[in-house]
């Protein structure tokens, strides 16, 4: 769903975006969440899509093959989860911050991932 107040590529996720996000989720957790386990992987993988997902107000972030290359959940002014495809990790990350920025913030946990999968802190 598109809204007004977002840039061109960036839209609310619906839950028909569910099970593309699910894939994305996991090959974003693949190359940057080692310490995870396959079985770890697979616990979590119905919860992302089940339970997390309609936890957390969902930002979708759309390449120019109209394919979701990544998204961002919020819960109040928290920043949830940001998972990024990571093929387009380089190119959209900030896209998807810069549209939260002003009213979110970030928990200490996810500024450690950050600093750990190579993504810039904003100042």
């Amino acid at each position: 769903m598109k809204t007004n107040n977002l840039p061109t590529n960036i839209f609310v996720a619906t839950e028909k975006d569910y099970p593309e996000l699910s894939e994305l989720w996991e090959a974003s957790v693949r190359s940057t969440h080692h310490f995870l386990s396959e079985e770890d992987i697979q616990y979590y993988k119905p919860l992302v899509q089940d339970v997390y997902f309609p936890a957390v107000q969902l930002y979708i972030i759309k390449n120019k093959d109209n394919r979701i290359s990544g998204f961002l959940g919020l819960s109040d002014d928290l920043i949830e989860m940001l998972f990024i495809h990571p093929d387009d990790r380089e190119r959209i990350w900030q896209d998807i911050i810069r549209v939260c920025h002003k009213r979110t913030r970030f928990p200490q946990s996810g500024c450690q991932r950050t600093k750990r999968t190579g993504f810039p802190l904003l100042p």
